[in-house]
C-alpha cells in the first residue's frame, strides 16, 4: 500500500478491480481509503470469509464476483474501461496435491 501511495495513487473515489483477492489483504485497505473495489475470487470458502471481513468496511464499496476471472465476459459486464486500477495478486492453490 505504501508503495502505491508513494507512486501518487490516491484511493478516494477510484474504481479498483482486485483479481485473486483471497483473504482481502489489499481489498480492505483499498476500500478503507475510499475506493470502490470489485473483487474477483473463485474460491467459495474464501468468498464467505471475505464477506465477513468486508461487512466491517464503512468508507468504501466492495462488490464480490465469485467466479474465475478467465470465465468472466468482460464486455458483457461493461468492464473494458470500468476501472482506474487493476490489481492482480494471484497465488497458486493446491487442489488434490497439485498446483
Amino acid at each position: 500500500m505504501n508503495w502505491l501511495e508513494d507512486q501518487g495513487i490516491a484511493f478516494e473515489g477510484i474504481s479498483i478491480l482486485d483479481v485473486g483477492a483471497a483473504s482481502v489483504g489489499f481489498t480492505i485497505p483499498f476500500a478503507e481509503r475510499g475506493a470502490n473495489v470489485t473483487v474477483v475470487e473463485p474460491s467459495l470458502p474464501l468468498v464467505e470469509l471475505m464477506k465477513k471481513h468486508i461487512a466491517r468496511i464503512t468508507n468504501g464499496n466492495v462488490e464480490v464476483v465469485s467466479q474465475p476471472f478467465e470465465n468472466i465476459d468482460i464486455q458483457a459486464k461493461g468492464w473494458e474501461k470500468a476501472f482506474d486500477l487493476v490489481f492482480v495478486s494471484m497465488c497458486p492453490v493446491l487442489d488434490n496435491g497439485k498446483v
